[in-house]
């Protein structure tokens, strides 16, 4: 594996032989999520299965410092906001594991399937034996 900096200076470590195009689209999620600061935005970025799994796990850790932090200061919470560690820790769930990576999509099998119409998963170039 390779690691390489981010225009946000953030480490990418690149994962099962993607391309050099697929990496500026993983790198540019991990700088989307580098400047994301809101709980519900980070969950919504790390369930959505169309942005690159290494920018979920990132999405998925900042949203449980931001919760921890949250708790820990007792800050009140709105009654739109839901979330869990538990839900936040399934949103991203399969995507840092070889047993559950889908070979056919970047990304987990685990991921749900999107309606029709929405962004889903994005289709690996070459499918993984």
């Amino acid at each position: 594996m390779k690691s390489r900096q981010t225009a946000s200076g953030a480490a990418c470590r690149s994962t099962l032989a993607q391309s050099p195009t697929r990496l500026v689209t993983v790198r540019a999620d991990i700088d989307t999520v580098h400047g994301l600061r809101d709980l519900e935005a980070l969950y919504a970025f790390a369930v959505s299965p169309a942005h690159a799994p290494e920018a979920r796990l990132y999405a998925r850790a900042k949203a449980l410092a931001l919760l921890d932090d949250a708790v820990e200061r007792r800050a009140p919470r709105s009654r739109s906001t839901l979330l869990s560690r538990e839900l936040i820790n399934a949103a991203a769930s399969g995507c840092a594991s070889l047993t559950w990576q889908s070979p056919w999509h970047y990304g987990s099998m685990l991921d749900p399937r999107t309606p029709p119409g929405w962004a889903g998963r994005v289709l690996r170039e070459v499918p993984l034996k």
